[in-house]
């Protein structure tokens, strides 16, 4: 409501200066990452429809909310023609419904994606565990949050004939909103192991619902759910500081952020390499973390070969050759690229002249740049 009025009040060339910036943002979001459209415009489109045909004294507002989204997806749609006339390619992003046969073991991994992304994932833990503790901690403000959603949805059920007001009607959007997000990510083919990311606005709702409820609660309820936010907290901090310091109180499995990486980057320092390719996820994080020293360039395997993966990317590092260069391949089964196998990849570059091992990777190091052997880079065969 504040927000409202204050809107309101701002002159007309700020109104359209920020209703602007916002469409190109969202935009600009989409076109860096497409699969958000289904996370931010398809979410708030389902709830503007519910809304535009439940309580038409809002209708006025929900247009408005439509053609600020017919412009985000405009201005997403001159980012990808900019970017293809810059020569920058873009993934073919395709999202199928997920099939029946997959349906329960989906929804299974989308809960377990939910309790990922607010730090809440006690399965498979120790019990007596300051890691698991502060897992369950963040669990008990979950909960709190999804009683808020189902007090809301109760409260908009027993009064759906009479207007709702503007506060409730605010309240309804920042309850039903994560609901049809999660619905989305159950019924999608983009749950994956790898693919939590996308519920990434669930924490940003999750504070304010968390805002709303404590403003509602009695005294009593008020004290009760500060005190459980204060100790998850505290729990949270202590967690962190003895993941950093005391790593054998978290237990195996929990380990600095970031260590297998390190863990590789070390190994391919001590034995002077400095360019090599591996599978998307493998590459991209270690060049960055190397601060451009080291560049390992991502690959993709199509039809028993790897070629180039030039997406996000300076095609121009595939062209600089260098005298040694290796192959990093990740033991990681659920990774979305999946790499060629060991004798595939064996065909295609031959024998390595030395084979290093770090906890996650095997490194395969040649005596010639294996990048000459890459087939052309494009986009899976597009």
């Amino acid at each position: 409501k504040l927000y409202n009025r204050d809107f309101d009040n701002l002159r007309f060339a700020w109104k359209f200066f920020i209703t602007v910036i916002t469409c190109l943002s969202i935009g600009l979001l989409i076109y860096n990452d497409p699969y958000f459209l289904y996370f931010t415009v398809i979410p708030i489109t389902i709830y503007s429809a519910v809304i535009f045909f439940t309580n038409p004294y809002y209708r006025k507002l929900v247009i408005f909310f439509m053609v600020a989204i017919l412009a985000s997806l405009i201005s997403w749609k001159i980012f990808s023609k900019v970017g293809s006339i810059a020569g920058i390619k873009i993934l073919p992003q395709q999202v199928m419904f997920v099939s029946f046969d997959h349906l329960f073991a989906q929804i299974a991994l989308s809960i377990q994606s939910i309790l990922m992304v607010f730090g809440a994932d006690f399965t498979g833990r120790a019990a007596l565990n300051i890691v698991t503790i502060g897992f369950l901690a963040n669990l008990s403000l979950l909960l709190i949050v999804i009683s808020a959603i189902w007090r809301q949805a109760k409260f908009n059920l027993s009064d759906m004939k009479n207007r709702i007001s503007e506060a409730q009607l605010w309240k309804s959007f920042f309850s039903f909103t994560p609901v049809f997000i999660i619905i989305i990510y159950c019924l999608s083919s983009i749950a994956t192991a790898n693919t939590y990311r996308y519920l990434v606005l669930l924490p940003f709702f999750a504070v304010i619902i968390l805002c709303i409820r404590i403003s509602e609660a009695s005294e009593y309820a008020q004290k009760v759910i500060t005190f459980i936010v204060l100790s998850g907290v505290l729990i949270n901090i202590g967690t962190c500081f003895a993941m950093e310091f005391r790593p054998s109180m978290v237990g195996e499995g929990v380990n600095k952020a970031n260590s297998q990486n390190y863990e590789l980057i070390s190994t391919l320092s001590k034995n002077g390499l400095k360019k090599g390719y591996s599978q998307y996820w493998e590459g991209n994080i270690n060049s960055y973390l190397y601060m451009g020293s080291v560049n390992i360039l991502p690959t993709v395997c199509l039809n028993g070969m790897e070629q180039q993966f030039t997406w996000m990317i300076n095609s121009a590092l595939y062209q600089s050759h260098v005298k040694r260069s290796f192959y990093v391949i990740e033991d990681d089964p659920a990774a979305s690229n999946p790499q060629c196998e060991l004798d595939k990849l064996r065909i295609q570059f031959g024998a390595p002249q030395q084979v290093l091992l770090t906890s996650n990777t095997m490194i395969l190091v040649y005596n010639y740049d294996i990048g000459t052997k890459l087939l052309p880079g494009t986009l899976f065969g597009k």
